[in-house]
């Protein structure tokens, strides 16, 4: 009887990723995330695809070249990952859904070689007022009635609720009344009745007499 014994080197490729994501965005700001694929193995990794699951109602704003995106998923391929390399792939996306955002990152390859990775990134809305007075076009003489207008614009992506307005003035101007909401007047002041909601995107204009 005789016995051969023959020494076999296998070698394999190990891609491992991370998928990395800004954890607190706000509300249609553009984020940034990162694929990042890494091959520990001792041979190439070929012919690889990626596949990016988005959150439901982001918007794409750039992707890796030659991706597709195809509904919710955002596809392309990688021909080749060196052994003992890492490559990294951004994606940016506006996200426009309050709340956790999931993304989730499969990648496959020939025969064993798969990874997946998951992310999440909370979006959050925001309320942003601004206000902006028009002066009377031309100085009035004393005693006569001038009007400035208020223009309140929410800019914000978020609702904002009971919104207070107060014009005060300095000594010698004394205001009358107000137009556009309830308002009262004390001396020195109008106080206008606070405004029940303000939508993202309105505008509520409102003059005070004075």
């Amino acid at each position: 009887a005789s016995k051969t014994a023959i020494a076999v080197i296998v070698r394999q490729a190990i891609v491992q990723s991370q998928l990395l994501a800004t954890p607190l965005v706000y509300h249609g700001t553009p984020t940034e995330c990162r694929v990042r694929l890494t091959n520990s193995g001792d041979t190439d990794a070929l012919d690889l695809r990626a596949v990016l699951q988005l959150p439901e109602g982001a918007g794409l704003v750039s992707a890796p070249p030659g991706a597709a995106l195809n509904g919710g998923e955002l596809t392309w391929r990688i021909d080749k990952l060196i052994a003992g390399s890492s490559e990294e792939y951004t994606v940016q996306l506006k996200l426009t859904a309050d709340g956790a955002n999931a993304l989730a990152l499969q990648c496959h390859g020939p025969g064993i070689v798969s990874t997946s990775a998951e992310a999440v990134t909370q979006v959050e809305s925001i309320t942003d007022l601004k206000l902006f007075v028009n002066d009377p076009l031309a100085p009035a003489p004393v005693g006569s009635e001038v009007v400035y207008e208020l223009t309140l614009t929410n800019r914000g992506s978020k609702a904002a609720t009971n919104v207070k307005v107060i014009a005060q003035f300095s000594d010698g101007i004394e205001p009358t009344r107000g137009e556009g909401h309830a308002a009262r007047v004390v001396p020195g002041q109008t106080l206008f009745e606070p405004l029940p909601r303000l939508a993202a995107g309105e505008t509520v204009n409102l003059k005070v007499f004075a």
